[in-house]
């Protein structure tokens, strides 16, 4: 890359090129940043690593700015590999968006600056840490590791390595999380004696009941590449579903590190014991 003359460079070169035989050169303005555009040279390129349900939502959100620019994807599953292009190069308005089923295919490109990790929870500490040394920022799903060593090695790579490293609990920054904190440290709800968090709800819990009996692989899905650093077992369905592989210790720390996390950091999910004296500015049935 270093030998390879950016755009701007390229654009110099080829006004200088033109007026030495006299013709025009037009450049439209968003290739040099103008007319409220980033310049192609000054956008983050980034890497998608996951492209599930959660890694798709990920994604979407680094399509919408415009200083960002997805040009790759990884999953084991090709139709997730695949939907996930389509995503891309239909709001890019081309083909150019690579898929891969291995990451280290995706962490070897060198134009890539950054990548988004959202892969099975067992496999975050390897990807992260390989990202790490390849020298990408990244922006990782929660949790980090599946243990508190993988979290510490994570943690020790990034700083070694100089790189930035965000981590998945965007339900921190939600309106309505920060509203409720909001009211609760500004005494709007009373004096707190006692926070009740619930990690799952009738709703939503891991429920599997189905068999883990072995069943042959379906097509298109790199099962070896999802099982990764995971102890080899047989391909069965209810190992790869949302949400019952919470129940699997092979591959997360379980519904309450994985779920639960995030009641546990905005500290204000479930119900609380208020003291709603005459001072409080609230109802405290709603």
């Amino acid at each position: 890359m270093r030998n390879r003359a950016n755009r701007r460079q390229f654009f110099k070169r080829a006004v200088a090129a033109a007026g030495a035989v006299g013709a025009p050169c037009f450049i439209r303005s968003f290739a040099l940043g103008g007319e409220g555009t980033v310049a192609p040279n000054n956008k983050i390129v980034i890497g998608c690593i996951g492209v599930g349900d959660r890694g798709t939502t990920d994604m979407k959100g680094f399509l919408k700015e415009d200083d960002a620019r997805v040009v790759a994807v990884c999953d084991a599953f090709e139709s997730r590999r695949q939907n996930a292009k389509a995503l891309v190069d239909k709001k890019y308005g081309d083909k150019s968006c690579t898929t891969y089923a291995d990451f280290r295919e995706l962490l070897a490109r060198k134009d890539i600056d950054a990548v988004m990790i959202a892969t099975q929870d067992h496999w975050h500490a390897l990807i992260a840490v390989a990202a790490a040394r390849a020298g990408k920022d990244m922006y990782c799903e929660k949790p980090l590791g599946v243990s508190i060593k993988e979290c510490q090695v994570i943690r020790d790579e990034v700083r070694k390595a100089g790189r930035m490293f965000q981590t998945g609990t965007q339900q921190r920054s939600d309106r309505n999380f920060r509203f409720a904190c909001e009211l609760a440290r500004n005494g709007y709800v009373g004096k707190i004696h006692t926070i009740q968090v619930a990690t799952e709800g009738p709703n939503f819990r891991p429920s599997y009941k189905g068999t883990l009996d072995p069943q042959p692989v379906p097509p298109g899905l790199d099962f070896d590449m999802w099982l990764g650093p995971a102890p080899k077992k047989p391909y069965n369905p209810g190992r790869l579903a949302w949400p019952d592989w919470y129940l699997i210790w092979d591959y997360c720390t379980g519904f309450t590190v994985n779920w639960g996390v995030h009641h546990l950091d905005t500290r204000w999910v479930g119900r609380c014991r208020l003291d709603t004296g005459s001072d409080s500015r609230l109802n405290p049935d709603r």
